[in-house]
């Protein structure tokens, strides 16, 4: 069973938080969700752009551990 370590939109934490758990040698997984296609959809994106969109939130990372490694991965991410 996984669960989730970190969610956020910040690719510089997602790597911080990567490049350590490799380092403990503790496997995990990371689910990446774009923005919602509607609106502003490749298709219609070139008609009205982006404008409003805030690029910083336009895609959300979230990385996963084995339950039995969270309480170490937990600890550790939070000294960086």
């Amino acid at each position: 069973m996984m669960k989730s370590l970190y969610l956020g939109y910040s690719l510089r934490e997602v790597n911080d938080i990567k490049d350590k758990l490799d380092t403990l040698g503790i496997q995990y997984r990371q689910k990446v969700k774009g923005r919602d296609t509607g609106l502003f959809d490749g298709s219609n994106r070139g008609h009205y752009g982006s404008f409003g969109v805030n690029n910083d939130f336009e895609t959300q990372y979230e990385i996963f551990v084995k339950n039995k490694d969270y309480d170490k991965a937990i600890y550790q991410i939070r000294k960086l």
